[in-house]
């Protein structure tokens, strides 16, 4: 059997800028290829439709996708740099080149990690997570294959995320694509109890959950939900237990690690971490007292998830003994209740505003009583 130039598409040149070299993997919906942008003189990386599914809703997918990617701008998100359509009236997506394995492939590898290696890595993930949440783009389909680590040559790995194809856009009337409703998109053994059952929209708790399945396979080596048949998953997803981490009963640290990532996997969205800014800031607080100053990408744990004032760079954050978050009560149990806008003192800041007070109190009634003195000399003996 022959194939076609739209088939075969290796050497063929996208409105004369980008030029495909080698297809370096494919999904159910697309491909993508190795690129050179012609006139730069530099390598990227295309998305395009799969052949076969030209002139259906998958390249309105596509465009969608890059037009989620373009209204975020992280460290450990994908770049989009260009979209559009062909002259032969392909779609197509042009990204950042990303090299590096997937979780995926790390985890064949190394079949599992640490608690804190996993919290190092995962960390630049959900600040990536809390971003697009903040832009009110859910990803939906958060899994090790979407998650790239990318060396910079200095020891660091930035994680990237990646595939937005399914993502849905909450805070926009136009967010979700029409062919979304009612249809079941994801990776079942990644999917929230909603996302699997259907009878719900989805929000950022779907990424909550996932997330925290994730955290859980790369230290346990395996999804926790994961079953022979897509069946036996989703009911294991809906119905089945939760299970803890394998170290949970002999460490402490693990132990509460394991309540943390209970609350993300808790079935009703409502008793779930109600943010992935919330669980990134507990799972900070929760790395800081197993030792871990820095996240994968080589940025303080403290500096980016628990203080959150904006300084000038001449000024660094200090950081004082024993103080784990200016703003929060450094536990991991769950979200604590607060009055909106109440904000935590810390006990020596206390301390110092009470010294103080008493001594500008004490001076205060000083002088009131060297005023008062000569006149009220009858007081001092009641």
């Amino acid at each position: 059997m022959t194939t076609t130039p739209e088939q075969n598409r290796e050497g063929l040149v996208i409105l004369a800028k980008y030029q495909l070299l080698r297809r370096m993997g494919e999904g159910g919906m697309g491909e993508v290829w190795l690129a050179r942008h012609l006139a730069l003189d530099a390598e990227v990386a295309v998305k395009v439709a799969r052949p076969e599914l030209l002139g259906t809703e998958v390249g309105d997918r596509l465009l969608h996708e890059a037009r989620v990617l373009a209204r975020l701008d992280h460290p450990s998100i994908v770049r989009v740099l260009d979209s559009g359509t062909d002259e032969r009236g392909f779609p197509f997506m042009v990204m950042e080149l990303l090299r590096g394995p997937s979780l995926r492939q790390m985890l064949a590898v190394r079949r599992r990690l640490s608690s804190r290696a996993a919290a190092r890595i995962l960390l630049p993930v959900a600040s990536a997570l809390a971003a697009a949440h903040a832009h009110g783009i859910v990803h939906r389909d958060l899994k090790p294959d979407n998650v790239i680590l990318v060396p910079d040559g200095s020891g660091a790995l930035t994680p990237k995320v990646f595939d937005f194809g399914i993502a849905r856009c909450v805070t926009s009337p136009g967010g979700a694509l029409p062919e979304d409703e009612g249809t079941l998109f994801g990776s079942p053994e990644y999917m929230s109890p909603e996302q699997a059952v259907g009878d719900a929209p989805v929000d950022a708790r779907t990424d909550v959950w996932a997330f925290c399945v994730l955290f859980h396979e790369l230290v346990s080596g395996r999804s926790p939900f994961a079953r022979s048949s897509l069946a036996a998953t989703l009911r294991a997803v809906a119905y089945g237990s939760i299970p803890s981490l394998p170290s949970a009963e002999t460490s402490e640290g693990d132990r509460t690690l394991s309540a943390l990532l209970a609350q993300g996997l808790a079935r009703d969205p409502g008793c779930r971490w109600p943010s992935m800014q919330e669980l990134g800031e507990q799972l900070a607080v929760w790395a800081l007292r197993q030792g871990v100053a820095e996240d994968a990408a080589g940025i303080s744990v403290r500096t980016h998830w628990l203080c959150h004032a904006l300084r000038p760079l001449s000024d660094p954050p200090r950081s004082t003994p024993g103080l784990v978050s200016p703003t929060r009560a450094p536990t991991v149990a769950g979200p604590a209740a607060r009055r909106p806008g109440s904000v935590r003192v810390p006990s020596l800041v206390s301390a110092t505003l009470v010294a103080v007070l008493l001594a500008a109190g004490a001076v205060s009634l000083a002088r009131a009583f060297r005023t008062v003195a000569p006149t009220s000399s009858q007081h001092h003996g009641r």
